[in-house]
């Protein structure tokens, strides 16, 4: 879905700026935290490939400002997502280093 949303933003809007609000409602642990699939789409799916497409991401893990030049090429058709260690050796040197912040709950906040 979100895919489908980067890549109708670029065909409506070429070469605009783009910024993706995401809230999630549920998918959270006993102790506050997200649970593995809302890990897996906020930081190994949004943060590490389709960040870049946007000049900014807002999203319950992390707020994040694009400090280069969003990319409005538009999103291959048969894109794939890659583990970090499973990355071809003739792909590596495309992939994108993100710095990234873990940030406690209010919870978890609350008893330290």
């Amino acid at each position: 879905m979100i895919i489908e949303l980067t890549r109708e933003a670029q065909k409506q809007y070429p070469n605009k700026i783009r910024v993706l609000y995401l809230d999630i409602d549920g998918h959270r642990l006993e102790n506050g935290a997200f649970d593995h699939d809302m890990l897996e789409l906020q930081y190994n799916f949004i943060m590490k490939n389709i960040s870049h497409y946007y000049s900014e991401i807002n999203i319950p893990l992390i707020s994040w400002k694009n400090k280069f030049k969003q990319a409005n090429d538009p999103l291959p058709d048969d894109f794939i997502v890659y583990e970090e260690n499973e990355i071809p050796e003739e792909l590596k040197h495309c992939a994108r280093t993100i710095l990234t912040q873990i940030y406690k709950t209010e919870k978890e906040l609350s008893t330290t």
